[in-house]
């Protein structure tokens, strides 16, 4: 497994949905080149993360169909952990934590 260091982060968005579009710079790539991934995992991975930290999730009543009968769900708010959580740092470590070298997209062209 080679080791790989992120030296620059030239763009990084993420919709409501979770869809992370995100260009970067590796040690060892040219300057006029970048590397973009897009990818839909960030939703889950901030859902996990905020699972373990029990933050951003709500819990809410779910009626049942008899008088007594229910149960409560967590409902995990995307739209608070990407106010409040999502920023370049969260988007390298996700980087890190997802990405081998191997399976980094090739530099393309500014």
């Amino acid at each position: 497994m080679a080791e790989y260091t992120i030296i620059e982060l030239l763009y990084y968005d993420c919709d409501k949905y979770g869809s992370l579009t995100t260009s970067f710079r590796i040690e060892g790539d040219s300057e006029d080149t970048y590397r973009t991934i897009e990818t839909d995992e960030y939703y889950y991975c901030a859902e996990k993360e905020s699972s373990e930290n029990d933050v951003y999730h709500t819990k809410e009543w779910e009626e049942g169909d008899l008088e007594n009968d229910g149960f409560y769900y967590s409902h995990f708010d995307f739209s608070e952990w990407l106010e409040y959580e999502h920023s370049e740092e969260k988007v390298i470590e996700f980087i890190y934590d997802n990405y081998e070298l191997e399976d980094l997209p090739e530099p393309e062209f500014e």
